[in-house]
């Protein structure tokens, strides 16, 4: 009999849906059933629904034929049978002979005789694959869920879908054990488990009826998982069914069959024992009760008559033990080692394949758990590397595409071939040195044979023939240039395909960007799904890509320029991805472009080994040049060695001049050194050398870099070397802060340190060990050599050694440990007059060093302010400076060169609603990475060379991005008025230069001196201009907007040096998008001995830090900084910041009249496909050209004067309402945010190329820093008087919109004194039931004051400010709010002037001319001026509203708009209708388009058109022959009347940015969510 029974479960009946049934008839067995497929067995229903009879000779024949019968019965579905217990019992052995009776029977219902699995079907494997069967359930349904999102256009949630449509956890109780398994998707068809350090991979392929087939360990397996209503997995593994366990808690009493609750025994509260009945349940014709399983308290939810479903739950129970809710036991074992899911094979093309599948699919999106799994990128990377890299690559591809065609082609070309490859197989090596060039497969030879076969066919062959013999062609072409190149075009194809994906994202909106794609591809959305699942992976996908560009630097930095020509482009493309979220990929590309001016690591490597081999050691050069010779402790093998050298094979300095200049420039330059960038990184390798060359020329020439000038000027001839082979290498030596040039020169002279300190010579000791223990060791020795009574704390020692561990290094622990060592040399140290200790340990890569400083000031504790940065550094970097008025806080980054510290201000300040001044500074010591001589070239020739500054720059920025993105989006508004500070020393050499310049440059004549240093502040200028193009986007992410770069430039020509002259510059871009450079001289005064600094007048104004301290603190608070955080939050700019955007894009205007009449074309862009504009190669430098003739148009303009560039090129001035004469306008003069009214009126007077004499408009723009911009009445008069003035002249009325709609406001004195009565407060007699539903908990009653509030609020009726009602509450007396009694101006008076200024815009627009410029949201009335101005130029990211998309969702009962974009947005909405006119990306371009717009307007309404100006004066013959071609879909159509040869191209600019508005306007502003007012 079968029947749908529960063996688990003391074989209770079961119901449900049937959706297999098979029975297989056999010779012996007959069997009928009264349900077949897709029926469904009643909750009502008898549980039998089929027999089976078997029959036999013998007893034991049929039974073996019920057995067999049973084996292939298969039925899955919601119910479980007793098909598996009835085959245990016919095969058990007391059974088969018969020993059975029904006590036997009772015993056989023990669970673990019910079912039993095969040997290799473990309980880790069970597990495993139900862990499998769940996971691609969880994962299937989140894709589910992701394409109906897309399907129905449904906002697309990036936290929903993060990571959970690639992973996910499951957890499984089997046999009462917890497993805990994460499922990572590794492609559409296998998925990788993880425990702990363990993985398995597991491939799944999906079964016609709905099974899948699982392979495993090597195996496969056959899985049917079935959920029943209380998500309980019941999987049928190779036809055995294992159930999965719940965990035990009686607190909460389910059901756990389906049927009907027809009586409740006991009531709720009522104390009931374990074992007794509480209720009745009706299942299928029986009634059976329902048992209590512990003893407690019980309240039943269910009500009798109900229907219950399998885990309804149907009572709760509070349990007298509450110890009896059971967890099950954790796993704490590691899974077994299991082998590849199915065999690999060993041919190469078939692990290329894979491995390069498996590297497409995780940038597909397959990837989730890079952050566990370090290596896992990597291992895949190289696995396809390894494959592209080995030679029998082409060989099995083209063997796999010639087996196939063996006998579909000619025999004779046939045996050709194979003769070919064998010839190639032969020479083929297993083994290759990495020098060797590998056999390059003979593609041409056999493509060769291809085309004379093809000759030799009919032409109605050459078809047939060229589809068969294509799989050939292709793997030849694939490998026609070698592996090499192969491997190169596969790296550039992932790069590319990655790039035309996300290129799509930047600086868009995500959701915006996904409803395109939807809207492009309706019915492709799987592929949509696919772009949207890589997108939201990128986190993991960056690591891939970093893996990739990491090969792509070994190429580079190998000068491998055969390769790098065909990775230029790729890189170049992918640096303009410059969204923040791919920081990294784009400094890396960067990087990588750079690298190629750049010495790679290894030339720089050998080049610091050969110059310290050769060199003369410090004991060398003394014994030579006959001073006392210095000790040293050699070890006896090594000395002889060491000094086998005669002094007369040396070279002499005088005999060879290049050779002195060579080592003149490493070991005799009194400055740092600049010839290797990461020299003091490097040299730390050397230090334990067996060589002694090596090893004191290595500690010589760190301590001279590192006390370096000008700040350090070491003796060389005090240096004393100590060398023990393989154990350390020690130095102590004299320095002195004051240049001994200078004491000679002047003996008088006085510096702030020498006056700190009159003590000029310093004593300082380096050394280097191998190991932590000798350091310590040694230390005593050390300070013994110091005098031992020191008024002054002057002296330095540095100590460094070796740790093989490095890269486990924990800094805190460190120096922890540190400071306890030096607790008992404290006295000592203080009396030897230390000034600081510090201990470094070389990292194992070439990254900086670990360098902890314990400072005399700090008892010789560690001063965390200076962490990683060399003790002389310290001045260089002006960290003292950063130390007035911020209270300052290390900051750990990965790049130890760089140094960030988080400043907040000393006077607690919130400056804006969100942002407590806390700000980022970052200092970066910069090497010069250019040779002296190069250098002098680069200034003469003007040219932008990959230098110090830009490398520093780029750096500084990744670590910037890499703090700021660290907490995602909680960090991004977090830091603002970021500074970044650059130290340069540079020198320029004119010795190695034979150019016109330098040949004809007298360097004792003082104004050619003078001429020079211009000229050098130009090109900084410009370079400095030209670095800050490159990272803008960045640095504006950043909210870095102060960088400040001192220069430290010395001169030279052949033996003679010029002092050094030292400058400052400062790039400020303070929030209104214009960048300000001003450079300075620094010079000492005369007066008080400061160092200030200097406007030289190369300007035509003064900077505004002329005549300042140097080194004065940093700014806390700048002007206006909290209207422009304000403004730059709602994306939009601060509204007095205008006119310098006005004159900015006036001067850009004329610059393009100017270079247009010289000809000047601006190059197009192309569409890669992308959805972005990116220009090719050919038009980058296309572009550069046409940028350089621009610039050279500037600079003639500037030195020949012909621009009115003075004062008067723009005039704005500001007008107000005059409350004493009746509201009208007068011109006020006042600083900028002095506006008590959010509307700003100007009259602009300004000078054109079309009226050079001047021309007047009139400029209205909101102030969305004062109350959002809101209207309010007084709003509504400024703007109507500026509209009907601009009718009454007839002047052009421009509208600048950035506004919130009109002020619907809540009256100031209430706003923070106000209370909430809660429900819960006033409902205690349904406490309890009020506490089951939070929110009627907390539902709001209404609004009251406290008795000590009400009694400060006026009570008289002219100023009271509410009407209120007394109440007693709890003893306590309330007011409750009846009325508000606000101010004139914020309530709805407000719509009265709206329907003013609505009506002025409307007669002003056929009255003159109205533009209207959407600069920022505009809102309800904001949005109707915008539209009555009927001409419209609108921002990209600025949408144009009546009714914003949160308060449409919350109308509509659906999340059915994403963002404001959707409703006014200008690429969605209102440039496709045709409501907007032009559409820009920021304000900069907006002005000037606003001024181009005004070019074709005349001065004053019914005057003449510029145009008819212009031709009127020209002698046009009618005869003309028109010259003029039209080249581009937008033009200007002047040139058609004119007649002009040469055009004027537009850009025609589409897919413009769409910038993420209304998330980081949520977060950074309370802002209108209902869009038509501000309450």
């Amino acid at each position: 009999r079968i029947t749908a029974e529960n063996p688990l479960n003391n074989f209770t009946p079961t119901s449900g849906l049937i959706s297999e049934l098979h029975f297989r008839s056999l010779p012996n067995v007959w069997g009928y059933f009264s349900l077949k497929t897709k029926s469904s067995i009643h909750d009502y229903a008898d549980s039998q629904f089929g027999h089976i009879f078997a029959s036999g000779a013998t007893r034991d024949e049929a039974r073996k034929s019920m057995v067999l019968a049973l084996s292939q019965l298969e039925i899955r579905g919601e119910i479980r049978t007793t098909i598996e217990f009835l085959s245990s019992i016919l095969e058990n052995k007391e059974y088969k002979m018969g020993k059975f009776h029904t006590t036997w029977l009772e015993k056989q219902m023990d669970k673990n005789n019910i079912v039993r699995v095969p040997s290799h079907l473990t309980p880790e494997k069970i597990v495993l694959l139900g862990a499998v069967a769940t996971g691609h359930r969880q994962l299937s349904e989140m894709n589910d869920k992701l394409m109906g999102d897309l399907e129905h256009g449904r906002n697309i949630h990036k936290g929903r879908y993060t990571d959970n449509l690639v992973k996910c956890p499951v957890e499984l109780i089997y046999k009462n054990v917890k497993y805990r398994i994460l499922i990572e998707k590794t492609s559409e068809g296998s998925l990788t488990l993880r425990y702990m350090n363990w993985k398995a991979d597991v491939i799944l392929r999906g079964l016609s009826d709905n099974g899948l087939l699982v392979s495993l360990d090597g195996r496969s397996h056959v899985l049917y998982a079935e959920w029943n209503a209380a998500e309980q997995l019941v999987l049928s593994v190779d036809g055995h069914t294992v159930v999965f366990e719940q965990e035990y808690d009686p607190s909460n009493i389910k059901a756990v069959m389906p049927g009907k609750l027809v009586k409740i025994l006991i009531s709720s509260g009522q104390h009931v024992n374990k074992g007794d009945p509480f209720a009745e349940i009706e299942v299928m014709k029986m009634y059976m009760p329902l048992i209590v399983p512990e003893s407690g308290i019980i309240d039943i939810i269910a009500q009798e008559g109900s229907i219950l479903q399998i885990g309804q739950q149907i009572a709760t129970l509070q349990l007298d033990d509450p110890s009896q809710v059971k967890k099950a036991n954790k796993y704490e074992k590691s899974f077994p080692k299991m082998s590849e899911p199915e065999k690999s094979s060993v041919r190469v093309d078939r692990k290329f394949a894979q491995s390069k599948e498996r590297v497409e699919c995780m940038l597909d999106g397959f990837i989730a758990f890079t952050d566990i799994d370090h290596n896992y990128v990597r291992e895949n990377v190289d696995l396809m590397m390894n494959a592209l890299r080995d030679p029998a690559l082409p060989l099995d591809e083209f063997n796999s595409a010639l087996e196939p065609l063996h006998g579909r082609i000619d025999e004779d070309l046939y045996k050709k071939f194979k003769e070919k490859v064998q010839i190639y197989t032969d020479k083929l090596q297993t083994y290759r040195f990495r020098w060797e060039k590998p056999e390059t497969f003979p593609s041409d030879v056999i493509l060769g044979h291809i085309e004379a076969h093809k000759q030799r066919l009919q032409p109605s062959e050459v078809g047939t023939f060229e589809v068969v013999i294509d799989p050939i062609k292709q793997v030849c072409n694939r490998h026609k240039r070698g592996t090499h190149h192969y491997a190169v075009q596969v790296i550039s194809d992932l790069l590319e395909t990655f790039s035309i994906r996300e290129s799509r994202f930047v600086d868009k909106d995500e959701n915006v960007v996904i409803q395109q794609l939807r809207r492009e591809a309706p019915n492709n959305l799987q592929n949509v799904a696919v772009i949207v699942r890589s997108h939201f992976q990128l986190k993991h996908r960056e690591k891939v890509i970093m893996e990739l560009l990491n090969i792509v630097d070994s190429i580079f930095h190998n000068r491998m320029y055969e390769f790098i020509s065909e990775l230029n482009h790729i890189l170049e493309i992918m640096t303009y991805l410059t969204d923040i979220k791919y920081g990294k990929i784009h400094l890396k590309c960067r990087e990588i472009l750079a690298s190629i001016d750049v010495s790679s690591e290894s030339q720089r490597k050998m080049e610091i080994e050969n110059m310290l081999k050769s060199h003369p050691s410090i004991l060398q050069r003394s014994s030579y040049l006959g001073l006392p010779k210095q000790p040293s402790t050699l070890t006896t093998q090594r000395s002889s060695d060491t000094y086998s050298r005669s002094p007369s094979s040396m070279k002499s300095p005088s005999s060879d001049l290049t050779h002195k200049r060579r080592n003149r420039d490493l070991f005799n330059d009194d400055g740092l050194l600049h010839a290797i960038p990461d020299l003091l990184e490097i040299l730390p390798k050397y230090m334990l050398s067996e060589n002694q060359n090596v090893a004191c020329n290595a500690v010589e020439l760190w301590i001279r870099s590192v006390f370096a000038a000008p700040f350090y000027f070491v003796d060389k001839r005090s240096m004393n070397v100590k060398w023990l082979i393989d154990e350390s290498t020690q130095c102590s030596f004299s320095f002195t802060t004051v240049n001994p040039k200078d004491v000679k020169k002047d003996k008088s002279i006085k510096t702030h340190s020498s006056a700190m300190h009159p003590k000029k010579d310093k004593k300082g000791f380096f050394g280097f060990f191998a190991s932590l223990h000798s350091m310590k060791q040694n230390f005593k020795d050390i300070i013994d050599q110091f005098p031992p009574k020191e008024s002054l704390p002057v002296h330095a020692i540095i100590l460094g050694f070796s740790d093989k561990n490095v890269e486990k290094f924990e800094e805190r622990e460190f120096t922890i440990s540190m400071e306890k060592f030096f607790a008992p040399y404290r006295q000592q140290l203080v009396s030897c007059g230390i000034s600081f200790i510090s201990v470094f340990v070389p990292s194992a890569s070439s990254s900086a060093p670990h360098l902890f400083t314990f400072r005399y000031m700090l008892d010789f504790r560690e001063d965390p302010m200076t962490r990683h940065i060399m003790p002389p550094l310290v001045t260089m970097l002006e960290m003292d400076r950063l130390k007035m008025g911020f209270q300052i806080q290390w900051m750990p980054t990965e790049n130890r060169r760089i140094h960030v510290f988080e400043a907040k201000p000393m006077k607690k300040k919130l400056f804006t609603r969100n942002w407590d001044g806390k700000r980022l500074f970052a200092r970066v010591p910069v090497a010069q990475m250019v040779k002296p001589t190069t250098m002098v070239e680069d200034i003469i020739t003007n040219y932008n060379r990959f230098g110090g500054p830009e490398f520093a720059l780029m750096e500084a920025t990744h670590v910037l991005e890499s703090i700021i993105s660290g907490d995602g989006a909680n960090n991004s508004n977090k830091y603002r008025y970021n500074h970044i500070l650059l130290a340069c020393f540079f020198d320029v050499d004119f010795s190695g230069n034979d150019s016109d310049f330098t040949q004809q440059f007298d360097f004792d004549d003082v104004q050619q001196v003078k001429k020079w240093k211009k000229r050098v502040f130009k090109y900084i200028e410009g370079r400095i201009n030209h670095d800050y193009t490159l990272f803008a986007k960045q640095l504006k992410r950043l909210h870095v907007t102060h960088i400040e770069i001192r220069f430290q430039i010395r001169m030279q020509h052949k033996t003679r040096d010029f002092p050094p002259y030292v400058f400052r510059a400062f790039l400020d871009e303070p929030g209104n998008g214009v960048v300000n450079i001003h450079l300075y001289l620094e010079k000492t005064s005369s007066e008080d001995g400061s160092v200030k600094l200097i406007d030289p007048g190369y300007g035509k104004t003064l900077g505004r830090l002329h005549n300042t301290d140097a080194f004065a603190e940093h700014i806390v608070e700048h002007n206006l900084m909290a209207q422009r955080i304000t403004a730059k939050n709602l994306q939009t700019t601060y509204v007095y910041d205008w006119p310098l955007l006005f004159e900015k894009a006036l001067q850009q205007m004329w610059y393009d009249y100017k270079a247009r009449q010289k000809g000047v074309v601006q190059p197009a862009t192309f569409n890669v496909g992308v959805g972005t504009r990116i220009p090719s190669i050919e038009l980058i430098s296309s572009k550069n050209q046409s940028q350089a003739l621009v610039e050279e148009t500037k600079q003639q303009t500037d030195d020949n004067g012909d621009l009115p560039f003075e004062d008067n090129l723009i005039q704005f001035d500001e007008y107000i309402l005059d409350s004493k004469n009746n509201n009208k306008l007068i011109k006020v003069e006042r600083a900028p945010g002095q506006n008590k009214v959010a509307m700003v009126v100007w009259k602009v007077t300004m000078k054109t190329p079309q009226f050079p004499s001047g021309r007047s408009i009139i400029i209205a723009s909101n102030d969305i820093a004062n109350n959002l911009g809101t209207f309010s009445l007084a709003e509504d008069k400024l703007y109507n008087e500026a509209c009907n003035w601009a009718q009454k002249e007839g002047l052009p009325f421009i509208y600048l919109s950035a506004n919130s709609g009109a002020r619907i406001g809540l009256s100031q004195e209430l706003m923070n004194k106000f209370k909430i009565a809660w429900a819960h407060e006033h409902h205690e007699e349904k406490e309890s039931a009020l506490k089951k539903s939070k929110e009627a908990e907390f539902e709001p009653q209404y609004l009251y004051l406290d008795e000590e509030t009400y009694a400060e609020l006026p009570k008289d009726e002219i100023n009271k400010v509410c009407n209120v009602e007394k109440l007693e509450v709890g003893g306590k007396t309330r007011y409750r709010i009846k009325d508000i009694i606000g101010h004139y101006g914020i309530g709805v008076e407000n719509l009265s002037g709206s329907g003013l200024i609505a009506g002025a815009t409307s007669r002003a627009s056929f009255n003159t001319f109205t533009l209207s410029y959407v600069t920022g949201r505009s809102v309800g009335i904001g949005a109707y001026l915008v539209r009555l101005g009927q001409r419209i130029i609108q921002k990209t990211d600025s949408p144009i509203l009546l009714t914003g998309y949160v308060a449409l969702n919350n109308l509509l009962g659906k999340s059915v708009y994403i963002s404001n974009q959707q409703i006014g947005g200008a690429n969605d909405i209102m440039m496709p209708n045709g409501v907007s006119h032009y559409q820009v990306d920021d304000d900069i371009e907006g002005a000037h388009q606003i001024l181009k717009w005004l070019s074709y307007i005349p001065s004053k309404q019914g005057e003449a058109y510029p145009i008819e100006k212009n031709l009127l004066s020209l002698h046009d013959p009618i005869d003309r022959d028109v010259m003029y071609q039209i080249e581009s879909d937008k033009y200007d159509p002047r040139c058609l009347i004119a007649g002009d040869e040469k055009p004027i191209i537009i850009n025609n600019k589409t897919n413009s940015k769409t910038n993420k508005n209304d998330q980081d306007t949520k977060v950074d502003e309370d802002e209108d969510e209902d869009g038509d007012e501000i309450k």
